[in-house]
């Protein structure tokens, strides 16, 4: 991912003005860099040793994948709670007192 956004950065500079770049960029910086949010989820709770007990790795209602009536696939991810309460709304569970708090796992 870094190593590509440095060649497209590369890319929109040479055209805008035809000079060329030297783009250097070492997977271990990229992945270290990368690994951050992985770090910060784990670190914060948000992410555990075991899967499916966070929002991250799929561990709520709200973070999965779901297949539709017509054999294809949708991904659900209302993290925000502004989204979350749109889905609860669409879904028809607004006056649920179950789904009044996203982050309740006490359920």
């Amino acid at each position: 991912m870094v190593l590509l956004f440095g060649l497209l950065s590369a890319y929109i500079h040479a055209q805008k003005t035809g000079e060329g770049q030297v783009v250097d960029s070492a997977i271990t910086h990229g992945s270290a860099y990368i690994s951050t949010l992985s770090w910060m989820l784990y670190n914060t709770g948000q992410l555990q040793d075991e899967l499916g007990k966070g929002w991250a790795d799929w561990g709520s209602p709200w973070h999965d994948t779901y297949e539709c009536a017509d054999g294809k696939f949708i991904t659900l991810c209302a993290l925000e709670p502004q989204f979350y309460q749109a889905l609860i709304e669409a879904l028809g569970l607004g006056d649920n007192p179950f789904f009044a708090d996203q982050w309740d796992t006490s359920a």
